[in-house]
């Protein structure tokens, strides 16, 4: 349960600080991995299936959540391709102008 609590706090502080967004999302999937460690912990610890049930769902949806958000940037990234040959930044989404520096 610990490493699943420090996986959850760097990756959220290292996500903090990100401006593309391929990292962004990696480090999304840090936490998450975290949040299955935590579940899987809870089992461990308290002899209960119910953790590892919670991880396992929550790694189906993270894969199925992750699944949808990649076919998104991919819809994204030829728009922006055209345009200039560096990476797609959180600040180039229209709903982020001006928000995100």
């Amino acid at each position: 349960m610990g490493f699943g609590a420090i996986n959850m706090v760097v990756g959220n502080l290292m996500a903090l600080r990100q401006t593309q967004v391929k990292r962004l999302l990696a480090y999304s999937s840090l936490v998450h991995v975290g949040y299955m460690l935590v579940g899987v912990g809870i089992t461990l610890y308290a002899g209960t299936a119910a953790g590892a049930a919670g991880g396992l769902f929550h790694l189906l949806n993270h894969g199925l959540m992750k699944a949808g958000l990649s076919g998104a940037g991919a819809a994204v990234c030829p728009a922006h391709r055209h345009r200039r040959r560096t990476p797609l930044m959180i600040s180039d989404y229209p709903a982020r102008r001006g928000v995100i520096q």
